[in-house]
């Protein structure tokens, strides 16, 4: 299952998908039909080698764990990506989290797509909201949870932490 916004299409990986990112992610960018960017993979891709090991671990569905590459429609091509860090927890919460490549920063891509990961988060069994955490010098990850309905809960020193529900 896919989620599309108004330029971007977002992926849902299968496990077996999730690995081959990880692996190789070019052959998985020639299954899904799409332009992927090396120069932003490797990023993502030593943070997804614990959440597959974690996915082997909680024995939850795909979507819990997985990256979701976010793909800008008209060029069609990988911008960023998208996932959850886990399955809902015992309050029914999800966290998020999420990168673009700096190219396609400050334009509404993240925008666009938290609001329908968030919206499709809500619509699962179990879920009853939507968390996140950003770093206090991150004013534009925090302008797009804003933009989206998402509230400040809690501070600390170094993070900030947001909640959207219903």
């Amino acid at each position: 299952m896919n989620l599309q916004t108004t330029r971007c299409r977002i992926y849902q990986l299968t496990k077996p998908q999730f690995q081959q990112f990880i692996e190789t992610p070019s052959i998985l960018w020639k299954e899904l039909g799409v332009v992927g960017d090396p120069a932003h993979e490797a990023w993502f891709q030593d943070s997804m080698r614990q959440s597959l090991h974690a996915l082997d671990e909680l024995r939850c569905t795909a979507w819990w764990l997985t990256n979701w590459p976010i793909v800008e429609m008209s060029r069609n091509t990988v911008i960023g990506g998208i996932g959850f860090k886990g399955p809902p927890n015992q309050e029914g919460e999800v966290e998020i989290g999420y990168g673009l490549a700096e190219a396609f920063r400050n334009r509404g891509y993240m925008t666009e797509c938290i609001q329908a990961v968030a919206r499709w988060a809500l619509q699962q069994d179990g879920v009853k909201a939507v968390i996140a955490e950003t770093e206090k010098d991150n004013p534009a990850s925090e302008k797009v949870l804003r933009k989206n309905g998402f509230e400040c809960v809690r501070e600390t020193e170094e993070f900030r932490y947001w909640r959207k529900t219903f």
